[in-house]
C-alpha cells in the first residue's frame, strides 16, 4: 500500500425504483435510475518507478437475493402455487461475486465501459482501468461503477395439482449488495480502498383485472424502496465479503439466479392457501 497515497469513493446517483411494466406475460421490475459511483485514487511519487501493473476498478458481491411469487386460482377448486427462487435447491448459495464470468476478479473488466446517466454529456466512462507504464508514475486515476438490476415474474402458471391457470397475487425482489473500491498491484495482491452498501427492494400485491391479463399492482407498505450506506473505508467487516471481493470464485451471481429460475422451489395446493414466504 505504500504507492496509495489516499483514496474516494463518491456516490454520484442514488438508485430509484420505476414503476412496474408489464411485458407479454411478464411482470417487470426496474429502475429509473441506475446506481452510479466514482472512485479516485491519488498515488505517491517513486522517482523514476512507473505505475506499470497496477489496476484500479470496482468489484461487487450479492449479499442476498430474496424472490418468491404467489398465485392463486379463479376459484378455491383451482388452487394456488408459492414459486420459492431463493432457496435450496432452487438456489444453492446466497453471497456471490457479481461479475460477468466465473473467475472474473472485476464487476466488469476492463474493456467494458459504461455510458454514466448523471452525466449525460460526459464520455464514457471505465469501470477499470491499468495504469499506464510512466516514469515518476501517474498521481490520480479515477475509475466509475454502474449497476441497474432488476427482475420479473410470470403472471400466471399452471397449477400442477389441478391443472388450472394460477394467477399472480404477490411477489417480492430484494437484493442487497456490497461494492468495494480495489487496487491490484504487480502481483495480483487485492488492497481494499473504500466501499459501501445498498439494496433494491420490490414488494406488490396484485389485483387481476376480471376476464383479462391486466394486474394492477399495489405497493406493499414499506416493501418498494432502496438503500446506500455511508462510506467505509478500507474492506467490509465481513470476512466472508472480503474473500468474495477477491474475486476468482467459479461462479456468479448470474448463474446462480438462472439456475434458480430455471428450477424453483414449488409448492402446489388445490385450495386457496396462505404461505409462509421465509420457507
Amino acid at each position: 500500500m505504500e504507492r496509495i497515497a489516499s483514496s474516494k469513493l463518491q456516490i454520484l446517483q442514488r438508485p430509484r425504483i420505476a414503476p412496474v411494466e408489464p411485458m407479454g406475460g411478464l411482470i417487470k421490475f426496474g429502475l429509473t435510475h441506475a446506481i452510479e459511483a466514482k472512485g479516485e485514487i491519488l498515488f505517491a511519487s517513486r522517482g523514476s518507478k512507473s505505475l506499470h501493473g497496477w489496476t484500479i476498478g470496482f468489484a461487487q458481491v450479492q449479499r442476498y437475493d430474496t424472490r418468491w411469487t404467489v398465485y392463486r386460482g379463479e376459484t378455491p377448486g383451482d388452487g394456488s402455487v408459492f414459486e420459492q427462487n431463493a432457496r435450496p435447491p432452487a438456489r444453492t448459495q446466497q453471497a456471490c461475486f457479481d461479475g460477468d464470468r466465473p473467475g472474473a476478479i472485476w464487476y466488469f473488466d476492463q474493456y467494458k465501459m459504461c455510458w454514466l446517466q448523471s452525466r449525460p454529456n460526459d464520455v464514457y466512462k471505465r469501470f477499470v482501468v491499468d495504469l499506464p507504464d510512466i516514469p515518476g508514475g501517474y498521481p490520480s486515476s479515477e475509475v466509475y461503477f454502474q449497476d441497474n438490476p432488476s427482475g420479473g415474474v410470470q403472471v400466471f402458471v399452471v397449477n400442477g395439482r389441478t391443472k388450472a391457470m394460477n394467477y399472480l397475487q404477490a411477489a417480492q425482489v430484494e437484493i442487497g449488495f456490497c461494492t468495494a473500491l480495489i487496487a491490484r498491484d504487480p502481483g495480483g495482491v487485492p488492497h481494499f480502498l473504500d466501499c459501501f452498501y445498498w439494496s433494491v427492494h420490490w414488494q406488490y400485491d396484485f389485483r387481476r383485472v376480471p376476464n383479462s391479463m391486466r394486474f394492477q399492482a399495489v405497493q406493499v407498505p414499506g416493501g418498494v424502496k432502496t438503500s446506500v450506506s455511508k462510506i467505509i473505508k478500507g474492506a467490509p467487516p465481513e470476512r466472508r465479503l472480503r474473500e468474495l471481493l477477491k474475486g476468482g470464485q467459479p461462479t456468479t451471481c448470474t448463474i446462480l439466479a438462472r439456475r434458480a429460475m430455471s428450477r424453483p422451489h414449488l409448492i402446489e395446493t388445490a385450495d386457496w392457501r396462505s404461505f409462509d414466504v421465509r420457507r
